[in-house]
């Protein structure tokens, strides 16, 4: 295990606690996401990690061996920050070569990592120009090459794409995934993006209220969540609440099995907008639903469907298939999958 983090409880002075017994642990080489709301602790447990804060109780292990009490400096741990934080009176040079001056290594072995390092985040040339001159993706990668040159054991990125626009930050994490796997470090990166940790991250830690709900895979946590906290925060899904009937529930004309479920309990139904499958009525027992908006996104068309009674559902439809659905129309709904809470 490169991380190991054991029952961490953190307390703030006259506030709620940030952590309630935080317990995982994280192998060598892999990227981690940390997702969650805004004030789900994220940030503070990976603040913890890097000893930027220290935690009220629980431990901390890096490598196998505790850093509590440990300062930063001797974590063998990078920071990037979702400001850059790059000193604005120094170059893109001796902003890299800054930590490797700090561990008073000799002036030819600096030159040599600040070029290893300009040539990995491809800003090879631009060795002399001043932060205020360097656009906001410039900028981020050159507080990433910053943080590789000690050669941490572990980089963490606190928001590291929040800063920057939605083209430019797309290309980043593709470009910071390759990094990653070029470098072979353990990675953790701190995020709110749904999107961004279920595309980056090997496995994605989802945090709640100073609680973790899941940790697993993008795919086991858009699949198959853990409860419907996760079920709801992760991906887009259409969420109902009903009674449970001889074992299914109803959705307007749509019924569903729910077996395991006592009779006359109440439960949650979540169905993802891919799980939907929609089709021109063509049976009596059919479920029929009809057509209220259409929205353009691009490679599909955002359906919402309004069922018998008050319920509505979201769907996709490939855009080269839209012509043949309109609004108005009645079609037919099959639900390929769902999970019930």
């Amino acid at each position: 295990m490169t991380i190991e983090v054991q029952d961490v409880v953190k307390h703030f002075t006259g506030t709620y606690g940030a952590l309630r017994g935080v317990s995982f642990s994280i192998e060598n080489g892999e990227m981690i996401g940390f997702l969650g709301p805004s004030g789900s602790g994220k940030t503070t447990l990976l603040r913890i990690i890097a000893g930027l804060e220290r935690q009220t109780s629980g431990e901390v292990k890096i490598r196998g061996e505790s850093v509590d009490g440990v300062p930063p400096q001797r974590r063998g741990v990078g920071f990037v920050f979702q400001n850059y934080a790059l000193f604005k009176h120094m170059t893109v040079f001796d902003n890299i070569a800054f930590g490797l001056r700090v561990q008073k290594l000799p002036s030819d072995r600096v030159h040599k990592r600040v070029s290893e390092m300009l040539n990995l985040v491809r800003l090879g040339g631009l060795e002399r120009r001043y932060p205020r001159e360097l656009s906001g993706g410039q900028a981020q990668r050159v507080a990433l090459a910053r943080a590789l040159a000690p050669n941490p054991s572990v980089l963490l990125l606190d928001e590291p794409f929040s800063a920057i626009d939605s083209q430019v930050r797309r290309e980043l994490r593709k470009w910071i995934r390759q990094i990653h796997d070029e470098v072979g470090i353990t990675s953790i990166f701190v995020t709110h993006d749904q999107e961004e940790a279920l595309e980056v991250a090997d496995r994605v830690l989802v945090m709640n209220q100073g609680h973790i709900e899941q940790f697993a895979t993008p795919k086991e946590v858009y699949e198959t969540p853990s409860n419907l906290f996760v079920a709801g925060f992760v991906g887009e899904a259409n969420r109902f609440t009903g009674t449970v009937q001889r074992e299914t529930v109803s959705i307007g004309p749509i019924q569903l099995p729910v077996k395991g479920h006592p009779e006359a309990s109440e439960v949650s139904v979540v169905i993802r907008p891919t799980d939907i499958e929609i089709r021109s009525p063509r049976i009596e027992d059919d479920a029929i639903g009809t057509v209220v908006q259409s929205r353009f996104k691009g490679t599909h068309y955002d359906l919402e469907i309004r069922l018998t009674g008050s319920h509505a559902i979201h769907t996709y439809v490939a855009s080269n298939d839209h012509p043949v659905i309109q609004v108005g129309d009645l079609v037919a709904l099959e639900i390929r999958n769902y999970r019930v809470f």
